[in-house]
């Protein structure tokens, strides 16, 4: 799922991945990946197989209300042996950028920056299951 006008070549400004292993999903290739075909600023998943309850989106959107989608993501979705990710990206080479785009991105609060332009630095942080 991604919010925003998007598809290949086109606009979104998250993507919400609510599936399995993101990393395996090619997301990070730099050519051929959505994430960056659709120009994504920040994509929300797990690292490992995962299940989720039918209402844990909405709970998300929620916290969103009150907090960045990183804490927001990472908060509702670990736990259960889950490893949450949240990916972001911008189109700076420095990575003081990216994580002020990290901790700023709130859906809840209407606060979703589009990346226009090249890819720069990409910054991201999971919870790891022990």
């Amino acid at each position: 799922m991604a919010l925003g006008s998007g598809s290949t070549g086109g606009r979104a400004t998250i993507g919400i991945w609510l599936s399995c292993d993101m990393f395996d999903t090619g997301l990070l290739d730099e050519s051929s990946s959505s994430y960056r075909r659709m120009n994504l600023r920040q994509s929300l998943g797990w690292l490992n197989t995962i299940s989720i309850d039918d209402d844990e989106a909405r709970d998300f959107f929620r916290k969103s209300q009150r907090m960045s989608n990183k804490d927001a993501w990472l908060d509702q979705m670990q736990g259960d042996g889950r490893e949450p990710l949240v990916l972001t990206a911008t189109t700076a080479n420095d990575a003081s950028t990216c994580w002020f785009f990290h901790g700023r991105e709130s859906l809840g609060q209407g606060v979703v920056d589009q990346l226009s332009g090249n890819w720069g630095y990409r910054c991201w942080e999971w919870i790891e299951y022990d």
